[in-house]
């Protein structure tokens, strides 16, 4: 995948919902590919992407009035290799240990994911939550207050 994503210069990143500290291995995928993350957080923070990520090293789709300007700013970052490159600059640079933000998904994150004992929990939960709304169809479960399912692109747009 991360060939794929390489070969242009944004990577569109869309989560299933609009929580806190949710992000998915969407983000993750644009850091490993060196292309810019165009995300979308609502108010700067849902998801809250500073704190996986230094700071100027995305974009953020609703930093614009329309998707227009967003199309008009893409387009001036990909025609400037200095403008483009400085959203990358921590790929380029040592980051002092406070500021390695992609250390927490490097070390913190994808380990979780990737250890053996995390698939079991998750397979778990899981199937618990499968119980759960198998056995209590007309509930709802949320994990807390925090995520909007909600079409974000109809704001946007």
């Amino acid at each position: 995948m991360s060939k794929i994503i390489s070969q242009y210069k944004f990577y569109i990143v869309m989560e299933n919902s609009n929580c806190k500290d949710y992000i998915t291995e969407k983000l993750g995928s644009a850091i490993i590919s060196s292309t810019v993350p165009v995300v979308f957080s609502v108010n700067g923070t849902t998801p809250n992407y500073d704190r996986y990520m230094p700071k100027h090293s995305y974009i953020n789709a609703f930093d614009f009035p329309s998707s227009r300007h967003l199309a008009d700013f893409l387009l001036k970052v990909s025609q400037n290799e200095t403008l483009y490159n400085s959203y990358l600059w921590y790929k380029f640079e040592a980051l002092k240990s406070t500021e390695r933000k992609e250390q927490i998904w490097n070390e913190e994150i994808l380990p979780r994911y990737l250890h053996k004992e995390t698939h079991l929990h998750w397979c778990r939960a899981a199937n618990s939550v499968f119980n759960f709304l198998f056995h209590n169809k007309n509930k709802t479960l949320h994990a807390d207050k925090s995520c909007q399912r909600k079409n974000i692109m109809s704001e946007f747009i």
